[in-house]
C-alpha cells in the first residue's frame, strides 16, 4: 500500500559516511559565495556546502540546510527517501504489506550502515507517505479520463497531464494515472502486468499532515499502525473523489454535453444537432481507424474526383473539430457505469 516514504533523521552520525558534496556557487565577478552552509562534522572538520547526498542503493540520503522556524537560523536537515515496493520487490507496481515494508526498512538500514551512515531508521520521523491502489480496469484508461475530469476534491486544485490527473494543495496530493504508460515512459518492463491499470495515489507530503492524518511520529509507529494507512486512504478517496452518487455523476456529464450542444448551436445554427451527431460519428471513426485508412477505403469505391475532393474536405474539417472538442472516451458504457466501476474498485474495504 505504501509507495514513496520519506523520513527525517534527527539522530545520526555522518562523520564516516560515503556522501557526495554539492558545493556552494560562487559569483565570478564579485567572488560572492552563495549556499555555503555547515552540514555535518567529519572528525574535527565541519563539512560545508549546499548539500551532501548519496543516491546509491535502495534509498536517497540527503543532508541540506533549511531555515529553522525559530531563532536558530539555518539548520541542517537529514532525510532518507525510498520507494518501498521497489526496495522490497525491485518493482513499484505491486503493493507491499506491513511485513514487506518492515523488510524494506531493514534493507535500507543495512545499506546505511554499509556506507558509514549511522542511525536507527525506525526512530526517524515520516515526512512524506504515499499510499496507492492499482485499479485493474475493464477498459483502457482513456475511457475513464472524461469521468476523472469531472471529479474535484474539497480544497484541492485539479490539473490534468498526459495520461493522468492531479488534485493537490500544500499538504496533500491525490493522483490518478495510467500506470503502464508511466512505466513505459520510465523505460521499465511491463511484461506480464495487467494492461488496463489505473493507479490511484494519496500523498501526504509534509510531516504535519502525516501526524495529523495518521497520528504517527516515527517509522516504528507507522509499522505498528500500518492498517491505518489503508483506512485513511479509503476514507480520503471516498471523501474527495468518490463522494458522488452515480446519478450525480451522470448529471455532471450531462451538463458537459449541454455545453457542447450550446457551442454547436452557436456555430451551426438550426443544423446544430445534425452537426453534433456527425461530430460524434467522426470521433468513433477516429478511434477505430486512421483517416488515411478510411480515405483508402473510399478510394476503392471509385467515386468521382469532385466527390472525393468534397469528402477529403469534410474529413479535414471533422479532424479539426474532433481534436478541438474531444471530450468522451471510447466506451459503450455510460459515465455513471464507468464511475461506479472505479468507485467499487478503489474503495475496497480493508481485508477484502
Amino acid at each position: 500500500m505504501i509507495d514513496t516514504l520519506k523520513l527525517v533523521v534527527k539522530d545520526y552520525d555522518a562523520s564516516d559516511a560515503d556522501l557526495e558534496l554539492q558545493p556552494a556557487t560562487i559569483n565570478v565577478k564579485s567572488g560572492t559565495m552563495n549556499g555555503n552552509f555547515p552540514l555535518y562534522k567529519c572528525g574535527a572538520r565541519m563539512v560545508e556546502g549546499r548539500k551532501a547526498f548519496n543516491n546509491e542503493g535502495p534509498c536517497r540520503v540527503e543532508i541540506k540546510a533549511i531555515p529553522a522556524r525559530d531563532e536558530r537560523g539555518i539548520q541542517p536537515l537529514c532525510t532518507v527517501a525510498m520507494e518501498v515496493p521497489r526496495v522490497a520487490a525491485k518493482s513499484n507496481y505491486h503493493p507491499t504489506d506491513a511485513k514487506g515494508t518492515e523488510e524494506a526498512l531493514q534493507r535500507v538500514q543495512r545499506h546505511l550502515s554499509s556506507i558509514g551512515f549511522k542511525c536507527n531508521i525506525l526512530d526517524a520521523q515520516p515526512a512524506r507517505v504515499d499510499a496507492f491502489r492499482n485499479m485493474v480496469a475493464d477498459e483502457p484508461y482513456n475511457c475513464y479520463a472524461p469521468v476523472l475530469e469531472l471529479l474535484s476534491g474539497s480544497r484541492l486544485e485539479k490539473r490534468g497531464y498526459e495520461n493522468g490527473f492531479l488534485w493537490e494543495n500544500t499538504r496533500q496530493q491525490l493522483v490518478a494515472y495510467d500506470k503502464l504508460q508511466k512505466m513505459i515512459r520510465d523505460k521499465l518492463s511491463v511484461a506480464g502486468l495487467p494492461p488496463n491499470t489505473i493507479r490511484f495515489e494519496m500523498r501526504l507530503i509534509n510531516s504535519q499532515k502525516v501526524r495529523d492524518t495518521l497520528s504517527v511520529t516515527t517509522a516504528r509507529e507507522l509499522l505498528e499502525h500500518y492498517d491505518d494507512v489503508a483506512r485513511v486512504y479509503r476514507a480520503t478517496m471516498e471523501k474527495q473523489l468518490f463522494c458522488h452518487t452515480v446519478n450525480a455523476v451522470e448529471t455532471m456529464f450531462a451538463s458537459d454535453v449541454e455545453a457542447q450542444l450550446r457551442q454547436f448551436r452557436a456555430m451551426a445554427g438550426r443544423n446544430f444537432f445534425a452537426e453534433w451527431v456527425t461530430f460524434q460519428g467522426w470521433q468513433h471513426l477516429q478511434r477505430t481507424m486512421s483517416m488515411e485508412t478510411l480515405l483508402g477505403v473510399i478510394e476503392k469505391l471509385e467515386v468521382e474526383k469532385k466527390q472525393l475532393s468534397r469528402i477529403r474536405a469534410n474529413m479535414k474539417k471533422a479532424r479539426f473539430d474532433t481534436e478541438s472538442m474531444r471530450s468522451a472516451g471510447p466506451s459503450k458504457r455510460t459515465t455513471g457505469q464507468l464511475y461506479e466501476e472505479m468507485r467499487e474498485k478503489v474503495l475496497v474495504p480493508l481485508g477484502a
